[in-house]
C-alpha cells in the first residue's frame, strides 16, 4: 500500500525547491500551484488502494489540472492573437485617418459640415 507521503515525495522531487512537500506540511511556501498539488494529492488519496492504482490517481488528478491549465493557456492566447490584430488594426487605421483629415477635400467637407450645423 503506498502511503501519502510516498506520493508527495513522488511530487516533491519533480517539482522546483520542495515547494510541494512543504505545502503538503501546511508551511505556505508562497507557490500557489505546490499548494494545489498538495491537496489534490491529499484529496485523491486512498489509503485502501494499492500503489499502483493511487499512483494512477494521482496522475488522473494532475492530468484533469493539466487539461484545465491548457483550456486557460489557450484561451488566453487566442486573446493576444486578437489584441494583436486590433493593435495592428489601430496602428494601419491612424496614418489612414490623418490622411483623410488632412486631405484638402475632407477638410472642405468638415468646414461645410460645421457651418450647416450653424
Amino acid at each position: 500500500m503506498a502511503k501519502l507521503n510516498d506520493i508527495i515525495n513522488i511530487a516533491d522531487q519533480s517539482y522546483p525547491d520542495g515547494l510541494v512537500g512543504m505545502a503538503a506540511r501546511k508551511e505556505k511556501p508562497g507557490d500557489l500551484l505546490a499548494e494545489f498539488i498538495a491537496v489534490e494529492l491529499k484529496e485523491t488519496f486512498d489509503e485502501e488502494m494499492d500503489t499502483v492504482l493511487q499512483i494512477k490517481e494521482a496522475m488522473r488528478a494532475v492530468d484533469n489540472a493539466k487539461q484545465e491549465l491548457q483550456a486557460v493557456h489557450q484561451a488566453l492566447s487566442e486573446a493576444l492573437v486578437q489584441c494583436k490584430k486590433v493593435a495592428r488594426c489601430k496602428r494601419q487605421a491612424l496614418p489612414l485617418l490623418i490622411n483623410t483629415l488632412t486631405h484638402p477635400l475632407a477638410q472642405t467637407y468638415l468646414e461645410e459640415r460645421i457651418k450647416g450645423e450653424d
